[in-house]
């Protein structure tokens, strides 16, 4: 049964004589002459991985090459990783609970007969909505005010892309296929390449 190798991050599989270990005889382990021995096997065995390797014997810095193509397969400081891996606790504030956290509390302010405040109508989810109750208040809070002003802040940012699209005469309503009949295939690109009047 052969084991299966290990791809490399050249692509290089090695095989032939460079998947095969180098054994000692019994004439060099009797006469102490293994590592001699083993150092004239891997001499000869080296055209061989030149080769698998792509590098011209003949190229004065060949060697240097190989070294560093060895380097990179097998030195994982030397390789390219992918991004790195997230460290720490695992988030549990999900993308788009922000919002969900404003809805709530500004139901359950809504709703109340008496004006209460943001603190005791989070306090009040706390207690009674299973989706809150594994916060802490403070934390609570603070995500309500970070969810606030993320949404004035796309508020602003919507009136001023309606603002822009009413300066320019286009409805919001307007599809795709009209800005392409109005505009072409205006882009940034071409606004940057384009001369300015004189």
């Amino acid at each position: 049964m052969s084991r299966k190798r290990r791809k490399l991050p050249s692509g290089v599989v090695y095989d032939g004589p460079l998947a095969e270990p180098i054994y000692p005889s019994f004439f060099d382990v009797v006469l102490g002459t293994v590592e001699k021995s083993a150092h004239e096997q891997r001499i000869r065995k080296l055209p061989t991985l030149l080769s698998k390797y792509g590098l011209d014997h003949a190229d004065p810095e060949a060697l240097m090459k190989l070294a560093l193509q060895l380097a990179i397969d097998h030195v994982p400081g030397m390789q390219i990783g992918r991004a790195r891996p997230n460290s720490g606790r695992p988030r549990t504030w999900k993308s788009g609970l922000g919002e969900h956290l404003v809805r709530d509390v500004e139901n359950c302010r809504s709703r109340s007969r008496k004006k209460i405040g943001v603190t005791q109508a989070i306090q009040y989810l706390k207690r009674n909505s299973p989706d809150w109750g594994k916060f802490e208040v403070n934390t609570l809070e603070t995500r309500y005010y970070e969810a606030t002003k993320e949404l004035q802040r796309k508020a602003r940012k919507a009136k001023s892309v309606t603002a822009a699209m009413a300066a320019f005469g286009i409805s919001e309503e307007i599809d795709r296929d009209a800005l392409k009949a109005r505009f072409g295939n205006l882009t940034i690109s071409n606004l940057k390449k384009s001369k300015p009047r004189e």
